[in-house]
């Protein structure tokens, strides 16, 4: 099995100047976790839920809370991305990716053929690849509002 056929294609990604308020937005708008980061049509990055939550400046303990927040929310992502990206091909098999996420211990990986990012591969991807290769896989059922706990 190859990457491309268990890869997100086309990655919601935010550009490096992107202000960190806005990263967070179309995380939790969008339910993703790892944005790549672009300069352009290059990715340089990979910024993470988590790194984005981590995210204090180092003049921090001479700003007033008020100042803090809005100099975070300002704040280009590039600033609190993780440069050194892990990437694989299209066309590398799963195993590949799967091996890369356990011994680096990422939970995504990006996708780029020629230069260009054309996908993303996640945890969640490759959790799916391997229930399916199993015979377990099963649609989710839909819950009924009355069983739906409120």
């Amino acid at each position: 099995m190859l990457v491309r056929e268990i890869m997100t294609p086309d990655p919601i990604t935010v550009e490096c100047v992107t202000p960190l308020a806005e990263a967070i937005g179309l995380m939790r708008e969008r339910c993703v976790r790892r944005l790549p980061v672009m300069r352009d049509t290059t990715l340089i990055g990979i910024v993470t839920d988590r790194d984005l939550r981590d995210a204090t400046p180092p003049e921090a303990t001479r700003m007033s809370l008020w100042e803090l927040g809005y100099s975070l929310a300002r704040a280009p992502v590039e600033r609190f991305m993780a440069p050194d990206v892990a990437t694989v091909r299209s066309d590398d098999p799963f195993e590949k990716v799967a091996m890369l996420m356990y011994r680096r211990k990422i939970g995504g990986i990006p996708v780029v053929d020629d230069g260009r990012l054309v996908g993303i591969v996640t945890e969640s991807d490759v959790f799916r690849t391997i229930i399916r290769s199993q015979g377990a896989w099963q649609k989710p059922e839909p819950i009924a509002l009355a069983d739906a706990v409120i």
